[in-house]
């Protein structure tokens, strides 16, 4: 196929800097990526970004060589969107080690609205809210350029970013299994979705998959060159601020016992020159093949090959490989001037001596000590008062812990979720000024007060699943998920009364008038009465509705300062945010193939919830009585038959109900997305991170 948006590179001039047998090619409009990276470092520090080298260098960027085909309306946000991820993996990779094996996963799982709004709204720690609006807003546009293929891109955001789980790059031995965690670390799926969307191409997965083995060589291709240039600047700076290097070169010498000069030859001549060999002969054999009735994924493997060698091509002479110390001021949270940067003879160094000369030791004895003494003091309650007690709680705390208690909370987290309001948290606390420990707390309390009723909610309605999985009583039975529930209230409110005074009363009138309307929603259910369309969208208000109610309500009372945003705007914004949340699990609930996956087929009816198609089939089928019957018999049985089932949505259809819920569903996204307009006109402030929450939610499909 035509290559019609680049031009090749002298191999001779490559040849100057690295040694591929790839061909490289340059985008004809590189400027255009050019221009995006400058408008980007302006966005980034803009959002409190600090210190930041860009993919710039005088070859080029990375996108105008790693994906020199893109077209050029998409340059700039992909170039732009790359280079976030590159600047927030600084942020990430300067965290301390265990946390930055530990956080990964926990980061990116709960960011992208059903594991696909990239945790990444999750981790305000690293990102900071204006980071997560920056981030948000690519996300958005690279949507409305390209839905389909953005979709794409934003999964493998989110795989990317929630893997490799488990052990650390340093743990594993194996060559092989290192390059495997190596592969996913480095973001090479990522980078083969950018591919595709940057060049706008028409492949299946089944196409992806039939080349993936060749894909999989030129991609590792590009993470052992990487590795190569980038070793020196997170040799000085990564060891000091984690404590280790996922790098190859750093695998080697350690593995090896040999300095890091002799791991570069080691990793350029016994691992990259076999990959490429072995790229170049299988991608010509698969052409031999398959070129003339696949032509599309032979010009797919040409990008990759682009890629691999564009990468290489770029890693040789980058500022961000060569000219770190000039150009870095800042790693992660940390100066530069706070690290210990020597010059190392690489021809002579070992692992020990970056290690000595980062003086990683010393900073790893302290950082332990206080982890020691931080755990001693944890576990020590009550040394002794006096009378003899101190050391009888002492004793119960060797043998009694939370361990119990604990065991169906956890269970539940680690289920998959959708976080909406932990991305409405970060979405909403933008507009306020409150620190970021009371943001935790504020979102501690929520996630609390969701997870006891979750917890509860299956028990009352005899939920057999919850997101996929056997429902957290069916584990842990009743008595011991009920336990953990009331453990959680206990908890909340201690988390409670460290806000103030005003917060506290949102916080018990809001559970209040959540127990309210979740007793309104038993009653119905176990009495088979249906309620009126008015008293259904007041238990919405009540119940969904009045949790998003508490978030915007302790945000606003606990705010140092508040944009100028009217406080019944924003809760109407909120109340017609449940409303719609809720009206659409209604809907997906019997229509969603999804949803009948992970909950089982129409749930709702085997509940004998009144959900909004049921409130409207009651009031206008000429077969209510049957559909009466149906339920009555439903609430003996303790659950509805297929067939059953299989009637009342028919009698749904026919009376035109499952329409209403939709037509009911749209009229609700018009007055949400209008009561969110009004909150940015009046905070002055376009807020992304709720305009692609609104946007996932709105993506309903059957």
């Amino acid at each position: 196929m035509e290559l019609l948006y680049s031009d090749p590179v002298d191999p001779q001039i490559v040849a100057r800097s690295c040694s591929t047998r790839l061909a490289v090619r340059k985008s004809k409009y590189s400027p255009i990526a050019d221009l995006a990276t400058g408008e980007f470092i302006k966005e980034w520090n803009g959002a409190d970004g600090k210190g930041f080298c860009s993919s710039a260098g005088p070859c080029g960027s990375l996108i105008a060589l790693g994906v020199p085909e893109a077209k050029p309306e998409r340059i700039a946000i992909v170039t732009k969107t790359t280079e976030f991820l590159c600047a927030v993996d600084d942020i990430i990779d300067s965290a301390e080690a265990t946390k930055a094996a530990s956080t990964r996963s926990r980061e990116s799982r709960d960011f992208v609205y059903e594991r696909q709004l990239p945790n990444l709204v999750k981790s305000r720690h690293d990102w900071g809210t204006r980071k997560m609006q920056l981030f948000t807003k690519y996300l958005l546009e690279l949507l409305a350029i390209d839905p389909v293929r953005g979709q794409v891109v934003i999964q493998a955001v989110n795989q990317y970013r929630s893997s490799p789980e488990g052990k650390r790059a340093d743990e594993i031995h194996d060559w092989e299994k290192w390059l495997a965690y190596r592969w996913e670390s480095a973001g090479c799926a990522l980078f083969l979705a950018f591919i595709v969307y940057a060049c706008e191409l028409d492949l299946t997965q089944r196409d992806l998959d039939t080349v993936h083995h060749i894909a999989w060589k030129a991609m590792t291709i590009t993470v052992l060159t990487n590795d190569l240039y980038s070793f020196e600047v997170e040799a000085m700076l990564d060891i000091q601020a984690s404590g280790n290097i996922s790098n190859g070169v750093w695998h080697l010498m350690k593995d090896r016992n040999v300095t890091a000069e002799e791991a570069k030859r080691i990793l350029l001549t016994e691992k990259v020159r076999p990959l490429e060999e072995q790229f170049l002969e299988e991608k010509s054999s698969f052409s031999r093949a398959h070129g003339k009735q696949s032509p599309h994924l032979i010009h797919y493997l040409d990008l990759v090959e682009f890629s691999a060698s564009g990468n290489w091509y770029w890693s040789s002479q980058c500022y961000r490989y060569h000219s770190w110390r000039e150009n870095v001021t800042q790693f992660g949270d940390r100066p530069i001037s706070s690290f210990n940067i020597r010059e190392l003879d690489e021809a002579t160094s070992k692992c020990q001596d970056y290690i000595k000369a980062a003086a990683y030791t010393t900073q790893s004895s302290k950082w332990d000590e206080r982890q020691a003494k931080t755990s001693m003091n944890q576990q020590t309650i009550i040394t002794s008062n006096g009378n003899g007690n101190g050391n009888l709680r002492e004793h119960q705390k060797q043998y009694l812990d939370s361990k119990l208690v604990l065991a169906p909370i956890k269970y539940l987290e680690h289920l998959p979720s959708k976080n909406v309001r932990g991305i409405l948290i970060e979405g909403l606390s933008s507009w306020f000024s409150i620190p970021q420990d009371t943001i935790d707390r504020i979102e501690r309390i929520v996630s609390n007060i969701h997870n006891a009723s979750l917890l509860i909610d299956d028990i009352e309605d005899g939920s057999p699943l919850r997101r996929g999985k056997p429902a957290t009583y069916r584990v842990f039975g009743r008595a011991q998920t009920i336990n953990s529930a009331n453990y959680i209230w206990v908890i909340t409110s201690e988390e409670a009364f460290k806000l103030n005074e005003n917060s506290r009363e949102v916080v018990f009138d809001e559970l209040k008038t959540l127990t309210i309307g979740q007793s309104y929603d038993i009653y119905w259910t176990h009495t088979a009465s249906c309620p009126s369309f008015e008293e259904y969208l007041e238990v919405c208000q009540s119940k969904t509705g009045g949790l998003f109610s508490l978030i915007g309500g302790l945000l606003y009372s606990e705010a140092e300062q508040r944009r100028i945003i009217n406080v019944d705007d924003l809760k109407n914004f909120l109340l017609l945010l449940g409303q719609f949340f809720q009206i659409r699990d209604d809907y997906i609930n019997l229509t969603s193939a999804k949803y009948e996956k992970e909950k089982g087929f129409a749930e709702d009816l085997d509940e004998g919830k009144f959900s909004l198609p049921m409130v409207h089939l009651l009031n206008n089928s000429p077969d209510r009585l049957m559909i009466e019957h149906i339920l009555q018999q439903r609430s003996r049985d303790g659950s509805m038959a297929p067939e059953m089932k299989m009637l009342v949505l028919e009698k749904m259809n026919e009376a035109g109900s499952l329409e209403f819920t939709r037509e009911t569903l749209r009229s609700v996204e018009t007055k949400t997305r209008e009561a969110l307009t009004l909150l940015e006109e009046q905070s002055k402030t376009p807020n992304y991170i709720l305009q692609y929450l609104l946007m996932r939610l709105c993506d309903v499909k059957e």
